[in-house]
This record gives C-alpha cells, sequence and structure tokens, in this order.
C-alpha cells in the first residue's frame, strides 16, 4: 500500500452504518436517467454570493473553453451516465442532499471536528462522490475486461468449454462459422445472461457497493481541511476527488489515476475556503498558501471529466480558462453519452 494510511481504527458511531443500511434497502426496480456525479448540496457553496456582480455558478466547459454562470440545479450531473442500480445510487444522493449542508457549515465554522457524527457523515460523502466518479467507473472496467479476458482464456484452453462454446454460438447465436472473436462474442453473451458480466456497463460492483467499501475504509483515516488565504479561492470539477500517486512502471501519467486506497495524498474541496486532505497523521485545519491553492486547482482542472465549477469572478475565470487550454480529454468508457 503506498499511500501513509493509519492503522484501523474500529468505529462505535451508528451513522456509518445506518448509510450502510440506506444502500442496502434502497430500491432497485427504477433505473435514473439523469444522475449526479457532484452533490448540488455542496454546489450550491460555490454559488456566487447575493449582490456581487456574477450569477450563479461560474462554470467552464473543458473541450470548447466556454465560460457561462449557471445555477447549481443544472451542474454535476449526466445522462446515462450508468444504467446499473442507478436508483440505489440516487437514494444515496437523496440522503446526502439532506446532509451536506449542515456538515460543511460545520467544516466553514471551523468545528466539524468537534462532533465525531459530523466527520463520520464528512467521510461519507467523500466516498460516494468518489464511487460515482469517473476513476471509480474507469478501474472498474479494466477491472471487469481483465476478468472477461481471464474466463475467456480459461474457457478456450479446455476442449470440452471450447466445443461447448462453439455450439452456443452456432446453436444459440446463429454463427456459421465462429472465429475466436465469435467465440468471445458468444462467452461475453453467456456471461452476461448468467449474471457474471455485463458488457453493456462494464461494472463488476454498483456505486452503493462501492460506497459501502470506501466509507469502511475512509473511516480508518485522518483529514486536514486546508484553508484558503483572503483572496483566493477553491474550484471543484465533475470528478472532485483527487487522488494521487505515482503510477507503476510503463504506465502513462498523463491520465493515471491510483485506487483510493493506493494513493498519497487525496484532495476534494468541498468549499470554496476548505479542501480535505487525507491520509494525514493528525485531524484538524491547517492554513493553505496561495500556491498550494493553485497546485489543488490545477489538479482539478486537469483530472475533471468534463466541466469545473467556482464562485463566479473575473481571478478565477481567468485562471480556469488558461489551465484549461492544457486539460487533455479523458478516454471514452463504455458507451457513455454525454448531453
Amino acid at each position: 500500500m503506498a499511500g501513509p494510511w493509519p492503522a484501523r481504527q474500529k468505529l462505535s458511531q451508528p451513522d456509518l452504518y445506518q448509510w450502510k443500511a440506506a444502500m442496502q434497502k434502497a430500491s432497485v426496480s427504477q433505473e435514473v436517467k439523469h444522475q449526479h456525479l457532484v452533490s448540488r448540496g455542496l454546489l450550491r457553496f460555490f454559488n456566487t454570493p447575493p449582490g456581487s456582480n456574477g450569477k450563479g455558478i461560474g462554470t467552464v466547459n473543458l473541450k470548447y473553453l466556454h465560460y457561462r454562470p449557471r445555477v447549481p440545479k443544472g451542474c454535476g450531473a449526466m445522462e446515462f451516465w450508468t444504467t446499473r442500480f442507478t436508483k440505489q445510487a440516487e437514494d444515496l444522493w437523496g440522503r446526502a442532499e439532506s446532509d451536506i449542508p449542515a456538515t460543511i457549515n460545520a467544516v466553514a465554522r471551523m468545528d466539524l471536528f468537534q462532533n465525531v457524527t459530523s466527520v463520520v457523515t464528512l467521510k461519507a460523502i467523500v466516498a460516494l462522490h468518489h464511487a460515482r466518479s469517473y476513476n471509480t467507473r474507469r478501474l472498474s472496467q479494466q477491472a471487469s475486461d481483465l476478468a472477461v479476458q481471464e474466463g475467456f482464456d480459461a474457457c478456450i484452453r479446455d476442449a470440452a468449454s471450447r466445443q461447448s462454446l462453439w455450439n452456443y454460438s452456432t446453436g444459440t447465436l446463429g454463427v456459421v462459422q465462429p472465429t475466436e472473436d465469435d467465440l468471445k462474442a458468444a462467452f461475453i453473451d453467456f456471461a452476461e445472461k448468467s449474471g457474471k458480466y455485463d458488457p453493456t456497463f462494464n461494472f463488476r460492483k454498483s456505486a452503493a457497493e462501492f460506497f459501502v467499501e470506501l466509507t469502511e475504509y475512509l473511516s480508518r483515516c485522518q483529514m486536514e481541511i486546508l484553508v484558503a488565504p483572503r483572496g483566493r479561492s477553491f474550484v471543484i470539477g465533475d470528478t472532485p476527488v483527487v487522488a494521487e500517486g505515482a503510477p507503476p512502471v510503463g504506465t502513462i501519467r498523463t491520465h493515471y489515476v491510483p485506487p483510493l486506497q493506493d494513493s498519497d495524498i487525496v484532495h476534494f474541496p468541498v468549499h470554496p475556503r476548505f479542501c480535505l486532505r487525507f491520509p494525514t497523521a493528525s485531524s484538524g485545519y491547517v492554513d493553505a498558501g496561495g500556491r498550494a491553492v493553485d497546485r489543488i486547482n490545477e489538479r482539478q482542472i486537469e483530472r475533471s471529466y468534463r466541466e469545473v465549477y467556482f464562485v463566479s469572478n473575473p481571478k478565477t475565470q481567468r485562471f480556469v480558462l488558461e489551465r484549461a487550454k492544457s486539460w487533455v480529454a479523458w478516454p471514452e468508457i463504455g458507451d457513455l453519452v454525454i448531453r
């Protein structure tokens, strides 16, 4: 494990288990088209203060380098981000929306660490955003594709299994003379119908399942809250939980993102003035210099999938638009649809 993660600490707080119970009891019978990547409750803290010149949340589309102010309702969501267990995940977002205002207000009052329940809830909010993120989906796809390839390779090495696959391809799928690609397609079709693999969504786990794993993992971590200096502010992207770490040998650095558990450091802006940082040796508030704020903001822009959000003002707008010129688009995943 690369990061300096603290030793395991057993929780006695019931709050974490209430979040887990909410996931387990959530209905999965209804699929949701419009899905959150960033909570509206969180984005409201990045809304332009009343009485200022700006209107709404400053938003930059990284692909087109286009700026426009928007209301929180229209930000931080995509259509058909996934179509597996979407109602389950959206039920968790509903819980998050009700918990975020009080939790982030505690962060802003700088008394968050005085309330254990608020700390547990904040970690659950981190876990939820990461579980629904592009990076988690990408890692899920890679793991799923690897599992399918290994299963297919094992199948065709066994003569009896290869013959069964041949029969399935010719009989069930109607292929006259199956090629190797046809046999793999037959393997995936069979695996999909048996519930072992879903080639459309490339998920081995749902976002809600990842959420449970991450909340349990984060419960063992200390975290600091960085405070931006006067006149500076954090921005937040549509992939806001940014994990950093050295890539394995031979891995392209541009789009490498380590799993959260293997990261050297993770940042998550939750307010224009406050950004979470973990894992750390202890918990508390820490003043951040201007350069640190710039570096964190640069990482938010670099790791965002499509958009960056911020309190609308000319200085931050210029910064985001300038840094966005060097943004490199992330690879598409499966049948992802962007609206």
